[in-house]
């Protein structure tokens, strides 16, 4: 076993840029090197804990420090036992991923869009944590930034206000299930709904929805297809996707909208679609729930959303 030739660990590294191990014997530095299968992030414990093999790895790693050579993990032991400042600050190194990925389970920031508002709920609450609820208002020609929402079983729900039990009705859910950023819109749902509001979260991730682009969201029971050109993009009920035109800022889009009622697809609109690179827009497809007629709705989305 020539561990001396093993590729080297990140705390090593770390250890050999700050000039610890170039103070040790030759001999010694080679033992002190790590295998890259021994991850510290998977031991719930210290390093010092993990290299006196007080607790084993968790699955997928299968190598327990006791199943290593005394003379591979002693000289490890009395390097950090010899500096502690060196103990502290390789603690420090391993505890980085685990704090990058607390800060990745934080509330997200969320921004919300009402394409109609059901009866007597022109505003909403957000979740922020276990007790506290925060109060917006609903727009129909904007996007309003929210509270950070509080993600519950994957969902971000929203809430009408408080009854008299002190309790806070689920008026909207919405699954945020591998999006970024989410956009929460709403409309109202139809009168054997469970809920005042059928909603659906899309991306607002600038990363994935950039500048110029078109975030075509269809929340109509119908399937939707827009055409330009030899482009045609056909979106099922509940589908959405993001268009990004390859025409410079300036330029416009001819665009035709259809809708398919039966087996026959219907025009539903015409329009010129203008291309701007200081914006993003929103594109809905909806079916109103009273005159049974199919509606769109845009609405640009700025560098501040509730401008």
């Amino acid at each position: 076993m020539h561990l001396s030739h093993a590729p080297l660990s990140p705390v090593a590294r770390f250890c050999i840029r700050i000039g610890k191990l170039e103070e040790m014997s030759g001999k010694v530095a080679r033992w002190a090197v790590l295998p890259s299968c021994l991850d510290f992030r998977q031991a719930r414990c210290s390093p010092m804990e993990l290299l006196e093999g007080s607790i084993g790895m968790s699955a997928p790693t299968s190598i327990h420090p006791m199943h290593l050579p005394h003379a591979f993990l002693s000289p490890v032991i009395r390097l950090a036992r010899l500096s502690p400042q060196l103990a502290m600050l390789v603690s420090l190194f391993v505890a980085l991923p685990a704090a990058c990925a607390a800060s990745k389970d934080k509330n997200p920031s969320i921004s919300i869009y009402c394409m109609a508002y059901a009866d007597g709920l022109k505003s909403v609450f957000v979740k922020t944590s276990a007790e506290r609820y925060e109060s917006v208002s609903l727009s129909t020609a904007n996007i309003v930034e929210a509270a950070d929402a509080l993600v519950e079983d994957g969902r971000i729900l929203l809430y009408g206000p408080a009854g008299e039990d002190g309790k806070h009705p689920v008026v909207a859910d919405a699954e945020i299930t591998g999006i970024q950023q989410p956009m929460i819109v709403v409309h109202p749902a139809g009168k054997d709904a469970g809920l005042a509001y059928d909603s659906k979260a899309v991306e607002a991730d600038p990363k994935q929805f950039p500048l110029g682009s078109f975030n075509l969201v269809n929340f109509s029971p119908n399937p939707v297809r827009i055409v330009h050109e030899e482009v045609m993009i056909e979106l099922e009920s509940a589908g959405g996707r993001i268009f990004t035109p390859d025409q410079a800022a300036g330029e416009s889009l001819a665009v035709r909208m259809d809708y398919k009622a039966g087996e026959n697809w219907t025009l539903l609109s015409s329009a010129r679609w203008p291309v701007r690179n200081d914006r993003r827009t929103l594109v809905c497809f909806q079916l109103d729930p009273v005159s049974k007629r199919m509606n769109i709705k845009s609405i640009p989305l700025r560098e501040n959303p509730s401008r």
